[in-house]
């Protein structure tokens, strides 16, 4: 590829002061690469040829070039334009290799940047870049401040057309473009592919919002006035709650000025864990010994944001948590979905009605009920299941009928809608019309007496769809309620089939029939497909249709069956996973476990409740690591103390001494060294009671580190040494890495920086051989940081560029984090400390709130030699040096520290 600046082209130096931009970008340059081939070479010649010979005729500088793209500065604006209409024509008239078309994207911006030796800095060389982004092949746009010139100004015949505003990536205040419009030239382009967001992660919905516009409006002039901060849409299930609130946040979360976020609270049955939810989603790791809650508190007290809450009925003893969030939280904003109001001093509610029903005395004239929004939605959804279905003067009544008969839900219209298929309107009214023949339908309609009209209805059409469904899969539908948060294929088997007494075949038998029956589940929209992050397929069941298909399964009495093959199968999936712990594939199988954590807390759950502390117990051992490396420490801890309070635990003084170390292991990295102290030494007793003499090294190598964080390094020298001596005497490999890294960290602390080289090095070789890719990353570290004090400079970075590499491809957050800390110190020492706090805000943003990852004396160590940096520099010079380090960096990772 071509890179860099042509000298002979360029005036003798970068015009400075008021400066305009201009940015291109050859339009699907891989596709014409791969089309060409060798000739993509001579387009890239000529490509650049016509640039450069415009630019010199219009007295441009060329700041750089790769290859398809070109940055260039003009001293006016009039220049710019100039040369971005002749480059397009000129384009536009090249024949070029194979006859193909060459289409590119420009945007022109006008600013004052600083200029550092050949070189702009600033957030006008973002601005320019970013509307080139979002710019099509052959388009030219100009901003606000370039359009600004007097229109005398442009040449003969050229125009400016008016896009309006448009939020840029990463760019705090909108734009508002215009496009240059040239005569000869194309002018007619799709919508621009601006973000028009700030940071969020709300749901996408593919089919508009229908029935909604005067509800939208209404709940967004609430939401907009200064005085409410809690707004709760209420209303029964299946009412659209969520999609409103959806809408709704799209609608207002420009004016956020940290975005807003969806926080989805289906699937958590505890509700002292909304907090640690919440954290999850905005990024707030669960370390050290503060509350999750005052560590959320931290991160959100500056933070002008919105949250919405999704879900919030079956936690309501969590309206605690978000009333200390308002009140310590000032420009905090939360949208609230529940059945109910949340009864706190400063909410403000909003009731969510059905939509409205159409007029049955008016069911001949089509053109009327066609207008009404639960006719509309029908239609939208049947026309999705059945190709070219639409209103007729046949079949208008019975779809009216439908709709009212359903009280205008959208889930139950939805549902009625998924049966056009083989059922034709007209049959379908007659199903959901009480009568003899259809008696289940009108029994499974009379609800508690108490419950809202709507609701009953919502319930008969659930019912009614199960009432259709084959037996076979009426009880996989049943079955599948017991999941939390979604399920596979796999998984889907092995719980369903096994808890069908007529199951007596391998499960690789069912495969073809639970693809056929999740195939038919979807057809009647009872699941629905969901992204995964896995190589798999997965799939969700609506939480109202989740809650109606666990009430008849637990009806028949078949729940504890299918919670105990639940439990079975995910102690089982950990099981597995945990063979992979601390190996190359590590990373896969945490992601694989995270996804489906939900269900592995059920599965806890249900041997808690059944008194298996065994299972449970064991099932914990598995999940530490999980917990550590994915952040639920308190969610660990909260478990194993659980299970270590059953009585009978004492009768098992192995799994005992497992679980005791596993709580020391965790509070250490919660900070908490007086629980992790006593819970270790506790493990250590029985492990020597019972002749667990692995055990027994990990108990000291557990007491070792603790005492390394207290600075204790004599203690933790002995405990290292005698853990060392043990693992050797048992040929245990992992152990004696692990004790020889951290007997060299303290040796290292202590100044001998070439006896804890040696060590690592050794550690380094072990890891090596057994393939942990984790403990790799942490061995190329603990290396960088030694070789940094002996003043091996480009050593310690090779080292550290080697941990930031193995821990990336595994996906290991942490290792990534004390990476990039390792590279701070580095450039600190080289003197080039912009690039240092660079560095360091990276990690900042990848590790948790307080740096529990980074062992206290470093942390120690990089902050003092960073806190006068950071308090020397100001943002543009930051700014100035992040362009130079982010080509050195993976692009999440640089997403990630740039946020």
């Amino acid at each position: 590829m071509m890179t860099g600046s042509d000298p002979n082209v360029n005036p003798a130096k970068p015009p400075e002061g008021t400066v305009t931009f201009l940015f291109t970008d050859i339009e699907g340059s891989t596709k014409l690469l791969h089309h060409l081939g060798e000739k993509y070479g001579e387009l890239l010649l000529s490509h650049a040829s016509i640039f450069r010979s415009v630019i010199q005729h219009w007295d441009g500088y060329e700041v750089d070039n790769q290859g398809d793209s070109f940055f260039v500065a003009f001293e006016s604006p009039q220049n710019a334009l100039g040369a971005s209409e002749e480059i397009q024509h000129r384009l536009a008239e090249h024949r070029w290799p194979q006859e193909v078309e060459v289409h590119v994207r420009m945007a022109v911006h006008t600013g004052e940047p600083t200029l550092i030796g050949n070189r702009y800095i600033g957030m006008d060389v973002h601005r320019a870049a970013r509307m080139c982004q979002i710019a099509y092949g052959g388009q030219v746009l100009l901003s606000s401040t370039t359009a600004a010139i007097p229109q005398n100004g442009l040449a003969n015949g050229v125009e400016l057309q008016d896009l309006g505003e448009h939020w840029l990536k990463d760019l705090e205040t909108p734009e508002h473009i215009y496009q240059l419009n040239v005569p000869g030239l194309p002018s007619d382009f799709p919508p621009l592919r601006s973000l028009e967001a700030r940071p969020n992660n709300l749901p996408v919905f593919s089919t508009p919002l229908i029935g909604r516009e005067d509800d939208l409006v209404a709940a967004k002039d609430l939401l907009n006035q200064p005085e409410v901060r809690l707004l709760t849409l209420t209303g029964p299930g299946g009412i659209g709650k969520t999609r409103l609130a959806s809408e709704l946040v799209l609608e207002v979360f420009k004016d956020y000025q940290d975005g807003a976020h969806f926080i989805p609270l289906a699937s958590i049955t505890d509700p002292s864990d909304i907090p640690a939810a919440i954290a999850r989603i905005l990024r707030v790791r669960d370390f050290g010994s503060r509350p999750i809650l005052e560590l959320l508190i931290e991160k959100l007290r500056t933070q002008h944001l919105l949250l919405l809450l999704d879900n919030f009925e079956h936690v309501m003893s969590a309206v605690d948590a978000v009333q200390t969030l308002l009140e310590s939280c000032k420009e905090l904003n939360v949208l609230v979905t529940s059945r109910e109001v949340l009864r706190l001093r400063d909410e403000y509610s909003f009731a969510v009605n059905p939509l409205e029903l159409p007029d049955l005395l008016k069911v001949q004239q089509i053109s009327t009920i066609e207008q009404n929004p639960a006719v509309q939605l029908f239609l939208q959804r049947a026309g999705s299941f059945k190709r070219g279905f639409k209103l007729t003067d046949q079949n208008a009544s019975a779809i009216a009928q439908i709709c009212s008969r359903v009280d205008g839900l959208p889930l139950a219209i939805e549902l009625a809608a998924a049966r056009v298929k083989s059922l034709s309107p007209q049959e379908l009214l007659r199903r959901l019309l009480p009568d003899e023949k259809y008696s289940p339908l009108e029994y499974l309609s009379k609800g508690a007496r108490d419950a809202p009209e709507r609701h009953r209805a919502l319930r008969m059409t659930i019912s009614w769809s199960y009432d259709l469904l084959q037996p076979d899969e009426q009880s996989f539908f049943r079955s599948l309620s017991v999941f939390k948060g979604g399920f596979n294929l796999e998984s889907a088997i092995s719980v369903c089939a096994r808890s069908r007494e007529e199951s007596t075949a391998p499960l690789e038998s069912h495969d073809a029939e639970y693809i056929d029956l999740i195939g038919s589940l979807m057809d009647k929209s009872l699941i629905r497909s969901v992204e995964s992050n896995l190589d798999e397929s997965r799939f969700e069941m609506l939480e109202t249709i989740r809650e109606y298909a666990w009430e008849t399964l637990s009806g028949r009495g078949d729940s504890d069956e299918v919670r105990s093959q639940h439990a079975q199968h995910f102690y089982a999936l950990v099981k597995d996973a945990s063979v992979y712990f601390e190996t190359a594939e590590e990373a896969e199988w945490f992601n694989r476990l995270e996804t489906d954590y939900p269900n592995v807390r059920a599965a806890l759950q249900w041997y808690y409740e059944t008194g298996n502390w065994t299972q449970g117990l064991e099932l914990c051992k598995k999940l530490r690591l999980l917990w550590l490396f994915r952040g639920y420490l308190t969610e660990g801890t909260e478990w194993l103390e659980k299970f270590l309070s059953m009585p009978g635990t004492e009768n098992n003084p192995g799994l005992r001494a497992v679980a005791l170390d596993s709580v020391g292991f965790i509070s250490r990295y919660r900070e908490d060294y007086t629980a992790a102290s006593d819970a270790a030494n506790s493990a250590l007793v029985l492990r020597r009671e019972i002749g667990d003499r692995n055990g027994e090294a990990d108990s000291l190598a557990n007491l070792g580190y603790i005492q390394i964080q207290k600075g204790d390094f004599s203690t933790a020298t002995m405990f290292y040494r005698n853990a060392l001596a043990i693992y050797r005497e048992q040929g245990n490999e992992q152990g004696i890495a692990d004790s020889l890294s951290h007997w060299g960290l303290i040796i290292f602390y202590q100044g001998d920086y070439e006896t804890a080289k040696s060590m690592d090095e050794e550690s380094l070789a072990i890891w090596s051989k057994l393939g942990d890719s984790s403990a790799l990353a942490w061995a190329e570290y603990r290396l960088g940081n030694v070789t940094l004090h002996q003043g091996e400079h480009t050593v310690a970075q090779e080292h550290f560029q080697r941990s930031l590499t193995i821990s990336n491809t595994i996906g290991y957050k942490f290792g990534i984090a004390f990476s990039l800390e390792g590279l701070a110190c580095v450039r600190v020492r080289q003197g080039k400390f912009e690039e240092a706090v660079f560095f360091a805000e990276a990690a900042k943003s990848l590790r948790d709130p307080n740096g529990i990852l980074m062992p206290v004396q470093a942390r120690l160590a990089l902050a003092q030699e960073l806190q006068p940096i950071l308090d020397s520099l100001d943002a543009s010079t930051i700014d100035a040096q992040i362009q130079q380090v982010t080509s050195m960096l993976p692009e999440e990772i640089i997403q990630l520290a740039l946020q």
